[in-house]
């Protein structure tokens, strides 16, 4: 590789870097406050990319999966089954509520399948922040009758 050349992991890392920080400003717009960033829980060993909360001092806990560029999000099968499997890790620990922040959700097929069966077993919301704004508006506004209810049911929601 050519001296000042970036490789594929580089370029990866930096455009999920980017997706990182567009999904703060998204949910800050929103109404949520970041209370933290890259918190590892050793108990389940998951490291989340956010700790959003809102007014109502309710914790989510966030992977951001993608980029606004050229990485589509759950669209690639490996990191629909890494952010899956941190999913079920952090509710088998008793983490939650759960969110994945993505660019884009898995195409229809064997990715739909592997998250509805995924959210049968681990309670976990998938939203597209630049797609999904009202509803992300929605969760900061919510409270905890409002996610026990059938909008955000976070004991066990479907795509």
């Amino acid at each position: 590789m050519a001296l000042g050349a970036v490789g594929p992991q580089s370029l990866a890392s930096r455009q999920g870097r980017e997706f990182v920080d567009e999904c703060i400003k998204l949910a800050a717009r929103v109404g949520f406050e970041v209370r933290d960033q890259r918190v590892v829980f050793p108990e389940c060993g998951v490291e989340v990319d956010l700790v959003l909360e809102n007014p109502q001092g309710i914790a989510f806990f966030a992977e951001c999966k993608g980029s606004f560029r050229d990485r589509p999000g759950l669209q690639r099968t490996d990191t629909l089954k890494k952010a899956i499997a941190n999913m079920v890790l952090l509710d088998a620990c008793g983490i939650g509520p759960l969110l994945v922040l993505t660019s884009h959700r898995p195409a229809d097929g064997v990715g739909v399948a592997m998250l509805r069966i995924a959210q049968r077993v681990a309670p976990f919301e998938v939203i597209v922040p630049r797609d999904d704004y009202r509803r992300l508006s929605r969760l900061a506004q919510a409270d905890a009758l409002d996610l026990a209810g059938g909008e955000w049911n976070f004991t066990r929601r479907l795509v």
